[in-house]
Formats: C-alpha cells, sequence, structure tokens
C-alpha cells in the first residue's frame, strides 16, 4: 500500500495544495508564517504543482516534509509568526537529506524488498517490475530506479 503522505503531513499540521505557480520550474513550495494564513486558512502549507502526475506530486511533498521536519518541527522556530520561511523545489534539484527522507518514506525498505522480490517472481523483466514498483507505491519510475540502484550497487 501507497505511504499516505498527505495524511502523514496533515498529522504535523501542514497541508497540502496543488496550485498553478507563477514559475513553471517551481514543483512544489513549502509555505510558513508571514502571508500563509490569509492565503490557505493556515501557517503551514506545502504546495504542489498541479501540472505534475499525482505521483511526482506526493513525492514533492514527502520532500517539502522533509524540509519542515529536518529544519522546524524540532526547532519551533515557525511558532514565532513573524518568522517566514518559504523552501521552493525547483525541477532537477537535489537535495541528499530531503530526498532520502522522501525515498524511506514512500518505499519503506523492507516493504520496497518484498515487492521487488515479488516483481521479480512475477514479471523476470526490468521495466515491468519498476512499473509494477512505481504504481504500489504510487511514486515516479525514477525514484523506484534510484531505489533499485541503491540496493543493488
Amino acid at each position: 500500500m501507497a505511504t499516505p503522505i498527505v495524511k502523514i503531513a496533515k498529522t504535523f499540521e501542514v497541508t497540502s495544495y496543488r496550485v498553478e505557480p507563477n514559475n513553471n520550474n517551481i514543483e512544489g513550495q513549502l509555505f510558513i508564517n508571514g502571508t500563509t494564513k490569509d492565503l490557505y486558512g493556515q501557517d503551514k502549507v506545502i504546495v504542489v504543482n498541479k501540472k505534475n502526475d499525482l505521483y511526482f506530486n506526493r513525492f514533492i511533498i514527502a520532500r517539502q516534509l522533509a524540509v519542515f521536519l529536518l529544519n522546524f518541527k524540532e526547532k519551533n522556530g515557525y511558532k514565532d509568526k513573524k518568522s517566514v520561511f518559504i523552501d521552493t523545489y525547483y525541477s532537477k534539484q537535489y537535495c541528499k537529506d530531503y530526498e532520502r527522507f522522501a525515498t524511506e518514506i514512500l518505499m519503506p525498505i523492507r516493504m520496497f524488498i518484498k515487492q521487488y522480490n515479488v516483481g521479480v517472481e512475477k514479471f523476470h523483466n526490468h521495466m515491468l517490475i519498476v512499473m509494477d514498483l512505481s504504481r504500489y507505491f504510487e511514486v515516479p519510475e525514477y525514484l523506484v530506479e534510484r531505489r533499485i540502484n541503491e540496493l543493488t550497487n
């Protein structure tokens, strides 16, 4: 089953929205404080580009949740309403810690290995295995490829 990333974000009081950004290279953003409450009705939101497919947007939500958790949750810095924070995720941008978090939460290692082995037995074809895992975890195929490479190299 796919990780319910939107529900997980909500448990941290971070709500996600699909929007059409001013810059088409923006894939997602995390907004904390400032005018966020006026625009969205709460202080912490993740917005994703509505041109993207569901699987890629799930990845972006997980990645932006990592930005929040790794930078703010324990520090409580976001509770000062005067402190404004914006993190913008652009196409082809990479941050090892945030990507690792997103990969781990969306495709937990034990579950991934189990499903990978099921796919190997069922398909005997790399591309079919990748497509199957992508659908199972509801993540982009390139993320599945990256996960397989991590495990086999």
